[in-house]
Parts: C-alpha cells; structure tokens; sequence
C-alpha cells in the first residue's frame, strides 16, 4: 500500500515469510467464468482480478483490499519483455497508480497502490543455475501527488556490473516514455542487526536531458523483508520523494525493493565486515568518541564538570577507542544477531546489544594485556604501553561495566528479562576474572575468557528474541562451545602466524601455555620431555617445529570440529528453518577453517 508514508520514524520489523505447507491452488477461467487471475494460499488468502482490478485477502492478518487501475498499464523493457538474455528473461508490467480502499485489522483504510506484475520466461528456475544468486537489483516506483505522473526506475546488476538499467514514466497524458542515460545515487546505508545485510536508503536521480533532479529517501531505515525466495532478505518498503523534473518543482510518494546479489564464497567475510560496522555505530551511540554534554554524567549519575569530564574522555573513551579503532573480527555481536532471529525474535528491535560483546571484548583485551605484559595488539602498541598501566586498568575496569547501561536503559525489556540478563551479565564477569578457574586447565581458560561471553550473547539474544527456557539454554551451551572452538582456531592461527596484527607466536614468546602446547604435552611420545624443555627454555623455534612436525596441529582442528558440532542436533531440533539457522551453521563452517 501507498500513501503519503509512515509519519512514525520507526516501525516495527517486517514478519519473515514461511514456507508453503503445500502448492498454491491456480484456477484456470475462461472469459466468461471468472477473473483471469486467480490464486489461493494454503493460509486462506485469496487474490483474484484482471486488467488491473485486484482483490486481495489475508485472513491471518486481517486484511482485505481491493484496487482498481486509474491510469494506463506500463510495459516494462522492451514490449514488457526484460534482459534479453535467455536464462534471465522476464515478462513484467504495471499498474502504476490504482485506487484502494478495503480494511485492515477491523479500520477501514483508502490510499493508492502501485500494482506489479513479474514472471519467467525461461521457466522454472533449476539448480543448475547457481549464477542467479549473483544478480541483484534496485527497483523503485514513485507517484507523484502535484500531477498525474508516475516513474519507475530499475537497475540490474551482476556483482558490481550493471547488466540493464532504464527509467519508465507516463505522462499526464498517460504517454509511456523509456530511457536508459541518467545516474541513481545512493547514499545513507543502513546495516540490518539481524541479517547483517548493507542497503543504501537514499538516492539522487539525475536525467541530465530532461532536467531531473530527485532526491529519494526511504520514510524509515528498517525495512527489510526476511523471505526464503531469495534469502537473506530483500529491502522493501516505503519511500518519498522531492526536487523537480523539467524544471518543475515535483514530490509525492513511492515504494522500493532492494536485492543484493550473493557471492558464496565470500558471504561470511562480508557478513562479519558488515556486523562490524553496525557494531561501530552503536558503540558511537553508547560511548561517543567525542565529549557530549552531560554524557558522563547519564552514565554515572554524578556531575562533572567540563575539565573532570575531559579527563574521563582522554583517559577511558579515548583508551578504549585507541584500541577498538584497529578492528575485530565482531563475530559474537553477529552471533546475538542470530540468536535472537533464531527463536522468532528480530535483533533489529535490539540494535543496542549489539554493542554489549565488544564493548566487554575490547576491555578484556586491554587488561590480558597488562597482565601478559604484551608489547602489541592488532597491528599496533598496547594501551598500557601508550598510556601506562595504571590508567589502562583504570579505562579496561570502567568499561567493563559502561555496558551494564546498555542493559539499564533498554525500556522494551520486561522486568524479569532484565534480572535474567543482569544475572548472566555479571556472572560471565565473574567467571572472566577467576583465577584458580583459568589456571586449572587451557580449556577452562578458554570457556571463561571466550566462551562464557560468546554464550552470553546466545542467551541474551534468545531471551529478547522470546525463546522458550529450552532454546535459551540450548542456545547458551552451543554458543559457549563456539567460543571455545574459536579461541582454540585463533591458538593454533598463532602459531602458524595467521593473526592479523601479532607476530608469528607471539603467545609461545609471551610463553603462555596455549591450547596446543596443552596437546602436544599429552601426546604420547618419546620426544615428549624434549618438547618440555623446549618449553622450559622459552626455545620457540623449536617448539614450533614441534607442534607441526607431531601431528599436534591437525588434533588441534578436530577438536574444533568436534566443539562446533557439539550441542548442534538440539538446537537444530529446538529451532524452524531460518537464515538465522543457515548463519549459525555457516559461521561454524567458517569457524572450522582458517579463514580469517
């Protein structure tokens, strides 16, 4: 439906679509049976009409609508056929500005619709057609409100490559006019908190021979559609539009659809690229990197004055940003994403946890440090070794608990999910910070340090997102075990010199007792007391050449294996089919490589 748009800023996220319980029943009619089109849904909806007279019923959303053509059909490309290309070809029209009017949960409601109509020509799609996941498009439809006209804008694209492009429009003599010379835009992107998808939400259409200047903008950032037709997700909804066309001042109202095209081998890689940058955003938001009014004291409660609060700004947020500027992998903000998609719930109603991980992550890393007496982190200096330890431990320690805010001031949480959160929030810190625990054995070391906070994203993300008490529990074990399977990757990624910004085994040098070190001494082996006193003498060279040359390595990688499958089959059995699903079984895959 369009209108003039939403007036709220925000809306609640769109439901993701479902899969059929079974075929959608097409009734064949002649002339004088019945409409020319005529579909039911196994849900009880019906649509049926012709010639761009359409009613549509949806029972389950109590919807009921009925649209009638005011103005001429629009043949898209060339006669309605578009991309000449055999395995791409499409027969596609519109109705560009019909008359609604029909009733929504019980509330009568009139506006104007743009009615589209798109098939194959090629068939039904098979697989052996894997290169149709690389196209994408941009379509956006506008109706203007100061006359009678309408234009439709498409883009097609292969990966970066335009492959189509055309701007269609009637004028008010309802005239159809095609042309393939102006410039789309777009600028604005807005990074989804849940499928981790980057969408641009405005544009700037520019037809230089007609003189056109557009600016487009969607009537509010979250308007992503989760569907299995082309998943993860398109960007569909409402937009509004002003400048002037032929020197005209113009502006009405429209609807969009955005489709990313998807290259397999390199989703995850993007997907962890892009959960950094809302990640990046919503830290901006919660500690902002430059001094706000009366920001420190929203945090604290106490009032500061301009020169206390630049004291804080320089020796806390600007220590903490010191660090957390040189990136992260950010896979356990994507990992709460997930969670909460996973039990029904949509993360981009919790944009703000997703700050929560890094947050605790980037302030561990900052007191590892010290007490490590590190000389680098993620390509650069360490914080203590730029600030002195003191007020390193000063900056680690308050962020630690700058997140707890996060947790204070969300409103849409209920009374008892914030205690449950609460509880987990400050019993993951506890067990972070135990010492006897962490000294026990490498893999309890690796289950406080990664793995209790990699499973409290799991649990948050289910608690907010509605999961019942065994998906919570389920999702908490699973998570925890790829915490711990990712801090086993990242020891044996060091000692291969696979982390990015830290020499070749930098822990063995800091003579840490890794995951892998752990394993070779309880290989069974002759060379085993020589490989001790390579350890006892800080010999590293050596000890490299022994994880490698006993096999040590290749066990190391079958644990990971085991930890990432580990708890799998229950949340597979807990959870429907979804691309939260699909995103925590390809992280797990990703995981059990060496990627990254």
């Amino acid at each position: 439906m369009l209108q003039a748009g939403p007036n709220c800023n925000d809306v609640p996220s769109f439901i993701p679509d479902d899969l059929l319980s079974s075929p959608v029943q097409v009734h064949q009619h002649n002339n004088d049976d019945g409409p020319a089109l005529h579909l039911e849904w196994d849900n009880g909806a019906i649509l049926f009409g012709e010639n761009g007279s359409y009613h549509l019923e949806v029972p389950e959303i109590e919807l009921e609508i009925h649209v009638k053509a005011t103005r001429p059909v629009i043949l898209h490309g060339h006669n309605g056929e578009t991309l000449n290309d055999k395995t791409g070809a499409m027969f596609y029209y519109s109705w560009p500005r019909t008359q609604a009017i029909g009733a929504y949960r019980g509330q009568a409601v009139t506006g104007t619709a743009w009615v589209d109509h798109e098939y194959s020509l090629a068939g039904e799609e098979t697989k052996e057609q894997p290169a149709a996941l690389g196209y994408g498009w941009n379509w956006i439809s506008l109706v203007s409100v100061d006359k009678d006209m309408e234009l439709c804008i498409t883009q097609v694209l292969n990966g970066n490559d335009l492959l189509e492009q055309y701007v269609l429009y009637h004028d008010e003599s309802g005239q159809r006019h095609q042309l393939t010379e102006f410039t789309l835009t777009s600028s604005e992107p807005w990074v989804s908190g849940h499928t981790f998808q980057n969408f641009d939400t405005c544009w700037k259409l520019q037809i230089p021979t007609l003189n056109v200047d557009l600016e487009i903008a969607s009537v509010t950032k979250n308007q992503e559609f989760q569907t299995w037709l082309r998943m993860p997700s398109f960007y569909e909804g409402a937009v509004r539009f002003s400048g002037t066309w032929q020197g005209t001042l113009i502006k009405g109202f429209g609807a969009m659809e955005l489709v990313k095209g998807t290259d397999l081998s390199k989703s995850m890689e993007q997907i962890l690229e892009n959960a950094t940058s809302v990640v990046r955003q919503e830290l901006e938001a919660w500690i902002p990197s430059s001094i706000r009014p009366d920001h420190f004291k929203h945090i604290t409660r106490v009032h500061f004055d301009p020169h206390e609060e630049e004291k804080i700004q320089k020796n806390i947020v600007d220590a903490f940003y010191m660090l957390n500027d040189r990136g992260g992998k950010n896979w356990r903000p994507m990992l709460f994403g997930a969670a909460v998609g996973m039990v029904g719930g949509n993360a981009n109603d919790w944009r703000s946890f997703l700050a929560l991980p890094e947050l605790i992550h980037t302030s561990s890393l900052i007191i590892d440090d010290i007490e490590d007496d590190s000389e680098t982190r993620r390509g650069g200096p360490c914080v203590h070794k730029v600030i002195g330890a003191p007020t390193a431990i000063n900056a680690g320690c308050a962020m630690y608990f700058w997140g707890e805010t996060i947790i204070r001031d969300n409103e849409a949480l209920s009374d008892s999910q914030r205690r449950h959160i609460y509880s987990m929030y400050f019993e993951m810190m506890r067990v972070g910070h135990d010492a006897e625990q962490m000294l026990a054995r490498v893999i309890n070391l690796h289950r406080c340090k990664s793995g209790m906070p990699a499973s409290f994203c799991g649990i948050v993300g289910a608690i907010v997102g509605g999961g019942n008490p065994k998906q919570i529990e389920a999702l908490g074990a699973y998570v925890q075990n790829l915490g711990i399977a990712f801090q086993i990757r990242d020891d044996v990624l060091d000692v291969l010199g696979k982390v990015k910004g830290k020499m070749a085994a930098d822990d063995l040098y800091n003579h840490k007792i890794t995951y892998p070190v752990a394993k070779l001494f309880t290989l069974d082996h002759p060379d085993r007391e020589k490989w001790y006193d390579y350890w006892q003498n800080h010999d590293v060279p050596a000890l490299v050449d022994a994880l490698k040359s006993s096999g040590t390595l290749d066990e190391c990688n079958q644990d990971i294996d085991c930890w990432v499958r580990k708890g799998w089959d229950l949340i597979d059995a807990l959870s429907p089919n979804s691309f939260s699903k699909a995103l925590f079984s390809l992280f797990a895959e990703f995981l059990i490589s060496d990627h990254y």
